[in-house]
């Protein structure tokens, strides 16, 4: 069996769901058995995979191979928010006829309401230094969890009554710590945080949010259960980007998330099976969301000029703000992947690396790239491509034009 791993090598938005796609579409035609893996992160993702010219969809919780009908498996590093996972999975199977199963390990981790509250409030308090949450409570899960954790193996016990009571004492007690340091009047909220944060503070709701939990009992798609890896070859999706990963020394304008390979790497030893080929992606340019003050921006509305970007999932938000560009460094992004790769060399010393750079079609003309801190203009994309590959040994490139895998 092949399997391979898809990681993003900036910020995020690298088209790692576009990559997944095309990697299962790659193992079907040889005949193999794909299941796409996602080790790290939680709905926070947005990967946007287009199934013909009309019909798309952004992918959160659910695999990017699904539009080719293949299983998801949500490993032990994956967080999980039902109530997100049963809408997304209602409004794919109302774009496609998805039939197949969505593995959900045990060990996973339970994102509830309290933690999506507390991550949108925390973001818009921030104002212009927020840090580009999207807004699924992902860092105040894993915060929470520390103390008070909530698996999804809690839900083959039955009614967890007081585990959701102190979940909600929790969240209580961070919400006034939010309102006494921040002067903090709810009332001047927008309505729908507002609106969130009194549904989350009825405690009457407890009963509730219980039920969307216990859907996932029921849910004929999803199965609470870990898969044999031996019997697939699989495609490990990850979320965000290495720039964003927890130890990065960017912190603390990081995620709460393992980006990179270790999570993988962990996965495949205790299921045995090897790493054949790591598929380390970019975009053409530099982009980011959230307050970074080591995030140039200086280039911003020159990369604009530059690019005729266009991004169907990733819209202004008000706890998320808007994406900011800059000119791709190569240095830096090879230095990335070099600090990442080298954990899998120690584990598969026979597995491959690949390069994948997106949006190429967004080029208007001359590309622009930072090399060793100068910013080189090339005629044209391949003609950097010649020389990036020369210069920094890269055996495998693969570059995406039409949004569509046909």
């Amino acid at each position: 069996m092949e399997n391979a791993v898809v990681i993003g090598s900036n910020y995020g938005d690298e088209s790692k769901g576009r990559t997944t796609d095309y990697l299962v579409k790659q193992m079907l035609n040889q005949k193999l058995n794909p299941i796409v893996v996602r080790f790290s992160g939680s709905n926070n993702a947005s990967h946007t995979v287009y199934l013909n010219e009309t019909t798309y969809h952004a992918f959160s919780s659910i695999g990017s191979g699904s539009f080719r009908n293949v299983p998801t498996y949500l490993s032990e590093f994956f967080a999980v928010e039902p109530q997100a996972l049963i809408n997304e999975l209602d409004s794919f199977k109302f774009k496609f006829n998805y039939t197949s199963t969505i593995f959900i390990d045990p060990n996973c981790l339970l994102v509830t309401p309290y933690d999506v509250a507390l991550n949108r409030l925390k973001e818009t308090l921030k104002g212009n230094h927020k840090h580009g949450s999207t807004g699924s409570g992902l860092n105040e899960c894993k915060q929470r969890s520390k103390t008070i954790p909530f698996y999804v193996k809690d839900l083959l016990t039955g009614q967890n009554t007081e585990l959701f009571n102190n979940i909600y004492a929790y969240f209580i007690k961070q919400l006034q710590y939010l309102i006494d340091q921040y002067k903090l009047d709810i009332e001047t909220l927008d309505s729908d945080l507002k609106d969130l944060l009194y549904i989350t503070l009825n405690m009457k709701f407890i009963d509730a949010f219980y039920s969307h939990y216990s859907s996932l009992l029921d849910n004929p798609h999803i199965t609470l259960e870990t898969p044999d890896l031996k019997e697939y070859s699989c495609v490990f999706e990850g979320s965000q980007g290495l720039a964003l990963e927890e130890d990065y020394h960017n912190f603390p304008y990081v995620t709460h998330s393992k980006t990179g390979i270790r999570n993988v790497l962990e996965i495949c030893v205790k299921h045995g099976i090897e790493l054949t080929d790591v598929y380390y992606l970019s975009r053409t340019y530099l982009s980011r969301h959230g307050f970074d003050p080591n995030f140039n921006t200086c280039h911003h509305k020159n990369v604009l000029e530059d690019f005729n970007i266009f991004d169907v999932t990733n819209v202004y938000n008000p706890w998320q703000g808007s994406m900011v560009f800059n000119y791709l460094n190569i240095n830096e992004l090879e230095s990335r992947i070099n600090d990442d790769f080298k954990h899998c060399l120690e584990a598969f010393p026979n597995c491959l690396e690949h390069r994948v750079f997106s949006c190429v079609d967004q080029i208007k003309g001359k590309y622009k790239v930072v090399i060793d801190n100068t910013l080189h203009v090339f005629p044209s994309f391949n003609d950097f491509l010649n020389l990036y590959m020369e210069q920094f040994k890269i055996s495998f490139v693969t570059f995406f034009i039409s949004p569509i895998n046909n």
